[in-house]
């Protein structure tokens, strides 16, 4: 039943009150809740506080074959639990940790010791702690983290096989094929053109032809028999 006028109004006004007053209750014992459990027990040790902390990184690459004499810049590990009063330290073990990799404790800058191959090893994986400096106690758990070495172009193209021998008929068409040839590079494919192989003939390139691509050689002139006795291809 609908009530009339001024008193439907307040009627409504009062349970619009009553809706938020109770919701407002609601969300106020939830935040304590989450206060509560983030603060310790009385007479509990600090050292049982819960910790929400993170790990701030920076892009981990080392350029190979560096040849300066300082040690190499690679990155910098920072926790958001440093205030930057000097009471944590940092610590980094795993693959190199303390030879091709030291830290500076106090800032958490990483730097290289060494002359890194990619062709060798192409990343080292280490994992990182924040600690208590005075207590040496772990401020949380250790974070893993991976050092890419960065590729340059120092490899040479390899063929996989060889000497190749091939051989094609005597007066054979423009385009016969000779042979397949296939070569590789060291050198990171993922980066840049370094690993890249292009063929080409270097000697007796008007009789043969080679796809620079795929390594296929075919003849490219019919005739070639009347003029050489034993062309060679060399690619």
């Amino acid at each position: 039943m609908a009530l009339p006028g001024r008193l439907g109004t307040e009627a409504l006004l009062l349970l619009l009150l009553a809706l938020q007053l109770h919701f407002g209750l609601v969300v106020s014992m939830v935040t304590k809740t989450n206060l509560a459990q983030d603060r310790p027990e009385e007479g509990e040790s600090m050292s049982h506080e819960r910790v929400k902390r993170g790990w701030v990184w920076n892009q981990f690459f080392v350029v190979e074959e560096y040849t300066g004499t300082e040690p190499l810049y690679v990155g910098k590990i920072h926790s958001d639990s440093d205030e930057g009063d000097g009471s944590i330290k940092y610590t980094i073990s795993g693959e190199g940790a303390g030879t091709i990799f030291i830290i500076d404790e106090i800032t958490g800058d990483i730097h290289a010791t060494e002359r890194l191959d990619r062709e060798e090893k192409t990343f080292y994986t280490l994992r990182a702690q924040a600690r208590d400096r005075l207590t040496d106690r772990p401020l949380e758990p250790e974070s893993e983290f991976i050092i890419k070495v960065q590729d340059i172009n120092d490899s040479e193209p390899k063929f996989l096989e060889g000497p190749y021998i091939g051989s094609v008929p005597e007066l054979s068409p423009i385009g016969t094929s000779v042979m397949k040839v296939t070569a590789s590079d060291a050198d990171d494919p993922t980066y840049g053109s370094s690993a890249r192989v292009i063929y080409s003939v270097l000697e007796e390139e008007k009789i043969f032809t080679v796809d620079s691509k795929t390594g296929k050689s075919s003849t490219d002139n019919q005739r070639f028999s009347v003029y050489h006795q034993n062309p060679l291809l060399k690619l």
